[in-house]
């Protein structure tokens, strides 16, 4: 069976959304949240697709294996990013999609009143 809450802590580190990942794997934009609402498991071939945009394994993703078998490291990493970048990338990466969007208005917000 699928393990929704990986496909999310994946979500939320990776920064995809999950219509994104929805459309990649062939089907309608909320189809990872209906599926995860119906606990409905995921065939082999979506889910392929589905763990290589997560990077991760659809071992993982079934739950069959605790190793995420991550292949990338965060886009954060080696970038250099200053201090405050990083804390400010640290505190967004478990927001929901609500969330990010709101907190989007407050960016654009910022840059308009710099």
């Amino acid at each position: 069976m699928i393990r929704y809450d990986r496909i999310q802590e994946l979500v939320n580190l990776c920064g995809k959304k999950k219509s994104f990942l929805s459309e990649a794997m062939g089907f309608s934009s909320r189809y990872l949240i209906d599926a995860k609402k119906q606990n409905t498991n995921i065939a082999d071939e979506p889910l392929q697709i589905l763990a290589k945009e997560l990077k991760t394994t659809p071992e993982y993703l079934r739950g069959e294996t605790d190793d995420p078998g991550i292949k990338e490291a965060p886009a954060t990493e080696g970038k250099g990013l200053s201090a405050a970048r990083q804390k400010l990338y640290d505190a967004i990466a478990n927001l929901t999609d609500e969330q990010c969007t709101k907190l989007l208005g407050v960016v654009e917000w910022a840059k308009e009143n710099k």
